[in-house]
């Protein structure tokens, strides 16, 4: 996803959070696929699981700061299209 190639990593995305939907780093890279093909609604929702996903023992620590950028960095890119679109 970091290089540019999005589209491609998608399929795998999806792959990987159907086999793992608790696990918040392929939650984070998923929505990181999402926003990269522009599917703003839907890397806001999954950036939000991930969010939630993570262990307790992270929640609170330098650990959870990529995972809450993401969610912002979303948030701020998507808010209007994804309040706008329930």
């Amino acid at each position: 996803v970091r290089a540019g190639r999005g589209a491609e990593a998608l399929p795998w995305g999806t792959k990987a959070s159907l086999l793992a939907p608790w696990d918040s780093a392929v939650l984070d890279t998923y929505a990181a696929c999402l926003f990269a093909v522009e599917r703003c609604k839907d890397a806001l929702r999954v950036q939000m699981r991930a969010v939630d996903n993570l262990p307790e023992r992270v929640k609170g620590t330098p650990g959870a700061r990529p995972y809450l950028e993401a969610l912002t960095r979303y948030q701020s890119s998507c808010g209007a299209e994804a309040s706008a679109n329930p």
